[in-house]
């Protein structure tokens, strides 16, 4: 369970973060829907990612394979257990993709926003198909 203090704080920033956005995009005559707030959670303790998504930050943003693979299974029980839809969830891969952790990203991520070369970008493709996976 989170703490209801840690919620409070992550809410309360979160919604500063959001007014920032929602100002400047108005200003820039932008759609407001047109930005999508990713929260890094490196190094972060699972229990600030539960609040995070609980607060509705449900875009996670991880640059290692290793640590989200740790990490998502516990996110995904602890907010399961609070009655939250896991499957709003949206796990990014933000760092660079080595050769050899292409298909274990496959089957973690849901967005890897860090194809550095196109025989990367093959081994993924080739990965997604065998998962039969869009990312």
């Amino acid at each position: 369970m989170v703490d209801d203090k840690l919620q409070t704080e992550i809410t309360d920033r979160l919604a500063v973060i959001r007014a920032d956005i929602r100002d400047s995009l108005k200003y820039a005559g932008r759609p407001l829907d047109s930005v999508r707030i990713v929260g890094i959670s490196k190094r972060q303790q699972v229990e600030k990612i539960c609040a995070a998504a609980l607060a509705g930050l449900c875009d996670i943003g991880e640059n290692r394979v290793q640590e989200a693979a740790d990490k998502k299974p516990l996110v995904e029980k602890i907010l399961a257990e609070a009655g939250f839809d896991t499957q709003r969830l949206r796990w990014h891969m933000v760092g660079r993709l080595q050769s050899n952790k292409i298909l274990k990203a496959a089957r973690i991520f849901d967005v890897i926003q860090s194809v550095d070369s196109s025989k990367h970008a093959r081994k993924l493709s080739a990965a997604c198909i065998e998962l039969g996976k869009n990312i």
